[in-house]
């Protein structure tokens, strides 16, 4: 299977994810005391704080989602290496079955960058830059 679906999967069940969790904490937040029922009471302001939170979250995976490109690019970004996926920033840090997401920008991801650039050259059909 091609890595940009399986990534574009995995960033749409953690946005689904996201979404319940939203749904949840916007009904947990309309069901908690107001400031008029119980002054001490601050659930309803620590809900909010969630609320904004998972609102965040949720527009940063949209945002992610919308980067993934369509079809595998030339050059070394979004490339399957064994058992890692290289990625843009912000995307790394993530599993996928038995596969890492690698962040381009890490300590691992510049090694494998250094490691498979022959293979990326291959694969791509013009040298990396």
């Amino acid at each position: 299977m091609n890595c940009l679906i399986l990534i574009k999967n995995l960033l749409g069940t953690e946005k689904i994810d996201l979404e319940k969790s939203l749904e949840q904490a916007e009904k947990s937040r309309r069901e908690a005391p107001s400031a008029m029922e119980s002054a001490s009471d601050t659930t309803r302001a620590r809900y909010e704080y969630l609320i904004t939170g998972l609102r965040e979250k949720i527009k940063l995976l949209e945002q992610q989602i919308s980067l993934i490109p369509e079809k595998l690019p030339v050059g070394p970004m979004w490339h399957c290496f064994d058992k890692y996926i290289l990625v843009p920033e912000g995307f790394g840090g993530r599993k996928i079955k038995e596969m890492f997401l690698v962040s381009v920008d890490s300590s691992m991801g510049e090694r494998l960058l250094k490691n498979n650039m022959a293979k990326i050259k291959i694969n791509s059909g013009s040298s990396p830059e």
